[in-house]
């Protein structure tokens, strides 16, 4: 049984930053900009600052396509995939749009 979980478009999310650039965030990984030409199986430091967080979180390169590498966080503490799951939610919710399955 393969698991799913919700991953949010975080284009318009002009108050998350981050030390790389996120197309789609879920608690349990990302999709991101792979200027660091990162390859499938390297690890590397994601770093996350919302407006009252900032966290640093292993993770590890599971796809790379093109210009996008693919990550799974490692060890994520859990009140930061709580944060994740509710901020994208509730701006999923308030703006209408669809949450698709990652």
């Amino acid at each position: 049984m393969k698991l799913t979980s919700l991953s949010f478009d975080t284009s318009c999310d002009k108050d998350l930053k981050s030390n790389v650039v996120i197309y789609n965030l879920s608690a349990q990984g990302a999709i991101i900009k792979n200027d660091l030409k990162l390859k499938k199986g390297k690890t590397t430091d994601i770093i996350l600052k919302f407006e009252d967080v900032d966290v640093s979180i292993k993770a590890k390169v599971v796809n790379v396509e093109n210009d996008k590498a693919k990550l799974v966080f490692i060890d994520i503490p859990q009140e930061v995939s709580n944060k994740i799951l509710y901020r994208y939610m509730q701006r999923a919710n308030l703006s209408g749009k669809d949450v698709t399955a990652l």
